[in-house]
């Protein structure tokens, strides 16, 4: 199996890089796969420069390209995060233009939350039956857009923790540097 992943990292490279859009978020949501299940994968990915492809994805209109190269980021730079300090300059865009993508992703993912939150209180007080409940279940899932804004929230701390700029741009949004995130 791991022959095949290390074998699957330079076409999902590529594709990364110079594919379609839905190719590119493919290609991102692969390599962010292959990162957790191979050590030195990511290590390997920084030094292929895949960092800038996956910056520019995160910055397109299309928030289900944002969401996925949000993890695929994150993934790639945890266990080496300073590779966010702006001295580095591995990113290929400056940290603080990642700062808007990042807030979307995390305010959509924490909207989803409260919807899906009420959803479900609603269907409790309301005495649903079972059916109705697996059918509002199925819809909800269905509407998701963000699934990663966890890990949007732990990127944009890791960049606030390297990068001046993004500090002073969060300055008056304590509770995004606070204890929102329960997963770090």
């Amino acid at each position: 199996m791991a022959v095949l992943l290390d074998q699957a990292i330079p076409p999902a490279l590529t594709l990364l890089r110079t594919g379609q859009d839905g190719e590119r978020v493919d290609a991102a949501t692969l390599l962010a796969s292959i990162c957790e299940k191979r050590p030195g994968a990511a290590a390997f990915l920084v030094a292929e420069g895949a960092l800038p492809a996956v910056t520019k994805l995160l910055t397109t209109d299309d928030i289900s390209a944002s969401d996925a190269a949000a993890r695929a980021l994150w993934v790639l730079v945890k266990d080496d995060r300073k590779l966010l300090s702006p001295g580095r300059d591995a990113l290929g865009i400056e940290g603080v233009k990642l700062v808007e993508p990042l807030l979307t992703l995390v305010e959509a993912h924490e909207d989803q939350q409260d919807k899906e939150d009420e959803q479900q209180e609603q269907q409790q007080d309301a005495g649903d039956d079972e059916d109705e409940l697996i059918t509002d279940a199925i819809g909800a899932t269905k509407s998701l857009a963000v699934d990663n804004g966890d890990d949007a929230l732990l990127l944009l701390r890791a960049l606030a923790a390297q990068d001046q700029d993004v500090r002073d741009k969060l300055k008056g949004q304590s509770e995004i540097l606070g204890t929102r995130c329960t997963v770090m």
